[in-house]
């Protein structure tokens, strides 16, 4: 979709390192189909945001087409020194502004993740945290999560 486009647009313009496409659950099978997850149109978009923002630096991008095997076996290495948040609609404390330290996190499709996924994702560590008191899509959520950096 061109979701897609945007998310990588942006990620670029606020200097993300990396980004991993996950699949979960309330993603539609038809999204890894999607043209704009080729690699050229990745590198189109990420080079937008870059211009955008003055960078340089080109964001690695990842496909995970299998959640569990994501949760289980990459995401420990990935975040052993890192603190590791998975965004999700309830009553769960607001996201945090106040850290520098380095930090994962995961956003879910649109209508958040499953609860089998909150737990597999907190048995390895995840901390879940809430966006606030509206649903998001997902553009959205990444931009909102990124621009607290900002402030």
């Amino acid at each position: 979709t061109k979701m897609l486009s945007r998310i990588f647009r942006s990620v670029a313009e606020f200097g993300v390192g990396e980004l991993h496409l996950i699949h979960s659950f309330r993603v539609e099978k038809s999204y890894w189909q999607s043209p704009y997850l080729d690699e050229d149109k990745i590198e189109i978009a990420l080079t937008q945001g870059l211009e955008r923002s003055g960078d340089t630096v080109l964001p690695q991008v990842f496909q995970h087409r299998r959640f569990k095997p994501f949760i289980e076996d990459v995401l420990p290495g990935m975040c052993a020194k890192q603190r590791l948040l998975i965004a999700h609609p309830g009553g769960y404390r607001t996201l945090p502004t106040d850290t520098r330290e380095e930090t994962t996190l995961l956003v879910g499709p649109e209508g958040g993740f499953i609860d089998y996924e909150i737990a597999l994702a907190t048995s390895v560590g995840a901390e879940p945290v809430s966006l606030g008191p509206r649903i998001l899509i997902v553009d959205t959520a990444i931009c909102t999560v990124l621009g607290r950096e900002l402030t």
